[in-house]
């Protein structure tokens, strides 16, 4: 009776650990998922604003343009300077909005939250091999980091949860077939020897 209420058990910390496993790895995932939507952003707003300084710079032949064609000097005026409105645009949006930083604070978000995802599957697979008191303490531990790290963590998006549940549930991102992780390995250490 005494054994298999410590199956129960710790069958219920394994189930609890497994969970918290299954929420820091989406929470992980969602947190890489935002880092690339705020990169991309950031990029995009950059090679406008680089395109439109770019053809803001043809204001300078204006005085050119003038001397050959005076009709068109008026029209040329007006989007050199519809140009400026963009490139100033841009730049504000640029310095306000901070795509870059806000994907590095996700960036770093996602490597704490990294180490804790391989400390929980480290915990999972040496379950069996150390005494529950054991497990409960390194769980406790575990579950006091993840909070640490979730308190100071950039909120993500709806987007980048939806883009986290593809990547989990439709292409499988955070895990690899035996196959895959055999043809990694060397010969000696792989299991379909």
């Amino acid at each position: 009776m005494v054994q298999n209420s410590q199956n129960t058990e710790v069958y219920g910390l394994e189930s609890q650990i497994r969970n918290q496993y299954g929420r820091l790895v989406f929470t992980y995932v969602t947190h890489n998922k935002m880092a690339d939507i705020l990169m991309k952003r950031a990029d995009s707003l950059e090679l406008a604003l680089i395109i439109t300084s770019s053809l803001t710079l043809a204001g300078i032949l204006l005085p050119f343009v003038n001397a050959f064609y005076p009709e068109i000097n008026f029209w040329f005026s007006i989007a050199s300077a519809c140009l400026s409105i963009i490139v100033v645009t841009l730049t504000i949006i640029i310095k306000t909005a901070n795509h870059k930083e806000r994907s590095y604070k996700h960036k770093n978000t996602a490597n704490a939250l990294w180490k804790l995802r391989e400390e929980y599957l480290s915990l999972l697979a040496d379950m069996k091999y150390i005494p529950v008191d054991d497990v409960r303490r390194k769980r406790d531990l575990l579950i006091q980091k993840t909070e640490e790290v979730y308190s100071c963590a950039p909120q993500t998006s709806a987007k980048a949860y939806k883009m986290a549940q593809k990547a989990i549930n439709e292409e499988e991102e955070q895990f690899l077939s035996d196959e895959e992780i055999d043809n990694m390995l060397p010969v000696d250490l792989r299991r379909g020897n």
